[in-house]
């Protein structure tokens, strides 16, 4: 199939299956788009349901987000171990929201983190906290789990990789996340 330019393509949405499907409008190319429940050809799609497709052109929306601060790359498997905020490479663990970066937050390693440690985090009074384990997801103390749960603030604990994603999800929601990352 030929590279179609984005001139060339609109979304069609499937009322039936709520299915977003691209389809090319050059005529010359053959339609090799699949339905994405189903596997059929869109050319066997369409004329089974010609009234429940309608175009929906594709918007694009410009990114207004006021945040400070947002996670612009990361590789914990890597040889480079890091999470990169703004263009800047972080290697150690360090707490960060969308308005605010504290770089050398002092555990740096699961092992060594504490009730204490989470002081800095519930200062910027987070409606959810994320903790980044490094290269895989591995929880904390039941102590430090209990004292979460007590303090009636949502948690999420993942390996730094997905709390990476998560972060800039959470926080393109508009919401008032902070993750505690640890690199190692």
């Amino acid at each position: 199939m030929q590279k179609t330019n984005a001139s060339n393509l609109e979304t069609w949405r499937c009322q039936n299956l709520l299915d977003l499907i691209s389809v090319s409008l050059n005529k010359t190319e053959n339609i090799t788009h699949l339905c994405l429940d189903c596997q059929s050809p869109l050319a066997m799609i369409a004329p089974c349901f010609p009234d429940s497709y309608t175009r929906d052109p594709m918007k694009f929306a410009e990114d207004h987000n006021s945040s400070k601060y947002k996670i612009t790359g990361y590789d914990i498997n890597g040889s480079e171990k890091g999470v990169e905020i703004n263009g800047r490479t972080f290697t150690q663990s360090f707490i960060l929201s969308p308005m605010e970066l504290i770089s050398d937050w002092q555990p740096q390693d699961l092992s060594s983190l504490t009730i204490e440690h989470f002081a800095d985090l519930y200062e910027m009074k987070p409606e959810v906290i994320i903790l980044g384990t490094g290269q895989i997801q591995t929880f904390p103390d039941r102590d430090i789990l209990k004292y979460l749960v007590q303090n009636r603030i949502g948690y999420e604990i993942m390996d730094t990789q997905a709390a990476c994603r998560t972060f800039n999800v959470i926080m393109a929601e508009g919401r008032n996340v902070v993750a505690g990352m640890f690199i190692h």
